[in-house]
């Protein structure tokens, strides 16, 4: 069991995320005109059969029913299976992982390393193909790992070096090569 040190954080984080799954196709429900809207069918009730608990607990884990609602602890399956439903079906960063991470009593690594994040992904338990509850695939988890940290890790490169070739054009009106201003930084600093 997972205690939550942050109850609010931990709340207004994992909110994000699940909101962010509103937006997904495989939670948007399509209702039909004349049907009865209570059958409590709703992206959230769809998140919780995913994960075997009611859309309440769902509710109470995001703030939705208030504060007080919020639990003390999680069931770590439970817990990183509303993770791995988050992280694999939208594009919500790396570091939101992290930052709910840290609210809870679970260890955190800063930064977060691939092999952590596996590890924590693996102890999820979701609905499967089969119907029965168990974690995601191995094949599954190595891809959501790979899109967070090399596609992540390639687009902080290429706005790092936007941003100093932005940086090295505007200095004193002059333009410099990337290559030389690297050159001159590594003599200046070294």
């Amino acid at each position: 069991m997972a205690e939550i040190e942050d109850r609010e954080t931990f709340a207004e984080l994992l909110s994000l995320g699940v909101k962010e799954l509103k937006l997904h196709p495989d939670y948007k429900i399509k209702r039909k005109k004349g049907e009865d809207s209570s059958l409590g069918q709703s992206y959230i009730a769809n998140i919780a059969n995913e994960l075997g608990v009611s859309p309440n607990t769902i509710k109470s884990w995001i703030g939705q029913m208030g504060l007080k609602y919020i639990p003390g602890r999680i069931d770590d399956g439970k817990l990183f299976g509303i993770i791995w439903i988050i992280v694999k079906k939208t594009d919500i960063d790396i570091s939101w992982f992290s930052k709910l991470m840290e609210t809870t009593s679970i260890p955190t690594l800063k930064p977060a390393l691939p092999a952590w994040v596996s590890s924590c992904l693996e102890k999820a338990k979701i609905l499967g193909a089969d119907n029965s509850f168990g974690a995601p695939l191995n094949k599954d988890i190595e891809e959501v790992v790979k899109k967070y940290f090399i596609i992540n890790f390639r687009l902080k490169l290429i706005l790092q070096r936007n941003i100093l070739q932005y940086i090295t054009y505007q200095h004193a009106g002059q333009e410099f090569l990337l290559e030389d201003t690297l050159t001159w930084r590594q003599f200046v600093s070294g």
